[in-house]
């Protein structure tokens, strides 16, 4: 019998990312998806209701756990991952 070692890889082998929210919190995800559109923080800010200081809390969460350093970097990361697609670009 073949012992078959539990890893999270697809069938091609490719290693599989855990969703969004195992990785970021929602509004995280939200601050994400209005970055892809390239919406400033202050832009963000005002569509969802929240302070300046509240979105830069929450851009630093998110380059700290995807250990990128810029909005473009976190942006790539989420692209490559599926998170946010090419229709969230204007």
């Amino acid at each position: 019998m073949r012992v078959v070692e539990s890893h999270n890889a697809n069938v091609s082998g490719k290693p599989v990312e855990p969703p969004p929210s195992a990785v970021i919190s929602e509004r995280e995800h939200e601050v994400l998806q209005l970055a892809t559109m390239g919406l400033s923080n202050q832009e963000i800010a005002d569509r969802l209701f929240i302070s300046l200081r509240t979105v830069q809390a929450h851009l630093g969460h998110i380059f700290n756990k995807l250990k990128v350093s810029s909005r473009t970097e976190a942006v790539v990361h989420a692209l490559k991952e599926g998170w946010v697609t090419l229709d969230d670009v204007p």
